[in-house]
């Protein structure tokens, strides 16, 4: 089968299909991607069949080996992940003054989920993110 036909084969519409997509057209094995990213041949295999899920740091790590934007390997919550959303949430408190909680609250976030994330004691989730974040004026300014 020509490598043109394997990649009209691929659902590039979740992520482990766009991480298969784009290891196949740069003509790299799983045991090289394996090799240059550190994670296991099993995971990767694992995240290409999966329907959506890639760990935020495995997609940012085969981006940047295989040269593209992030956001042509990922999905809305692999970029969010990604970016630097505790500094918006401080951007917010420093420009209005507000408590966390009061931000949390304008916002339509559970308070100890804001602050969580604030402290680092874990990132959101995909739950989360479908609940507080996407489409949330506090993180995306062209609301």
């Amino acid at each position: 089968m020509q490598i043109v036909d394997k990649l009209n084969k691929i659902d590039t519409s979740k992520v482990g299909g766009k991480v298969k997509y784009y290891r196949l057209l740069n003509k790299m094995s799983v045991a090289e991607l394996s090799e240059l990213t550190g994670v296991s041949r099993d995971n990767i295999l694992q995240y290409e069949e999966c329907a959506n899920f890639c760990p935020p740091a495995f997609c940012a790590a085969a981006a940047k080996i295989w040269g593209i934007e992030l956001e042509l390997l990922s999905d809305d919550f692999i970029v969010f992940i990604n970016s630097d959303y505790v500094a918006k949430i401080n951007s917010e408190k420093e420009r209005t003054g507000l408590s966390y909680s009061k931000i949390a609250e304008k916002y339509g976030i559970a308070p100890a989920t804001l602050l969580g994330w604030v402290k680092g004691k874990y990132a959101p989730s995909r739950a989360s993110f479908r609940k507080y974040i996407k489409d949330n004026p506090l993180f995306y300014d062209s609301l």
